[in-house]
């Protein structure tokens, strides 16, 4: 399952993300978050929880991608919060990144119900995430601006 939802996001996923169509967008989707991923386990995790959530949007009702996704996003955010006690220089662009792919994993839930949706309610969950990304990105911004991801950070 690891090596098809690794697979499904380099040669779909990435593709399909925001600012994909964009020179920078597509190395930060198909590079930077990747080589970001194989240093950091929660990252990586998070990447194969989005690739999964990509896949269910096609095959809503495979049990397979759905248990995926819970353990994926599972592990990520276990992860994740292990790192936020502590940023620092060498963790601050792959905290900032796994709070980027954890809230487009909030916001990809949604279209991954398909036909079914539940009645509309606002999306809090997806507004909390965002919240918190921006605390990062103030957190982090400053090893940010000194690396290589400042462009597609702007």
């Amino acid at each position: 399952m690891e090596l098809r939802l690794f697979h499904h996001y380099s040669t779909s996923t990435c593709h399909a993300m925001p600012l994909a169509e964009e020179e920078v967008g597509r190395e930060m989707w198909a590079i930077e978050v990747p080589n970001i991923a194989f240093d950091h386990p929660y990252v990586y995790s998070a990447v194969l929880a989005v690739a999964a959530l990509h896949l269910l949007t096609d095959n809503p009702n495979d049990v397979l991608l759905q248990t995926a996704t819970y353990q994926y996003i599972d592990e990520s955010l276990s992860g994740y919060r292990n790192e936020l006690s502590n940023i620092n220089s060498d963790n601050a662009l792959a905290v900032f990144t796994a709070s980027i792919l954890l809230g487009l994993n909030a916001r990809l839930r949604y279209r991954c119900l398909g036909n079914n949706p539940p009645p509309y309610s606002l999306p809090l969950e997806f507004l909390h995430l965002q919240r918190g990304t921006k605390e990062i990105f103030y957190r982090t911004n400053q090893v940010i601006a000194g690396s290589g991801a400042k462009k597609w950070v702007d």
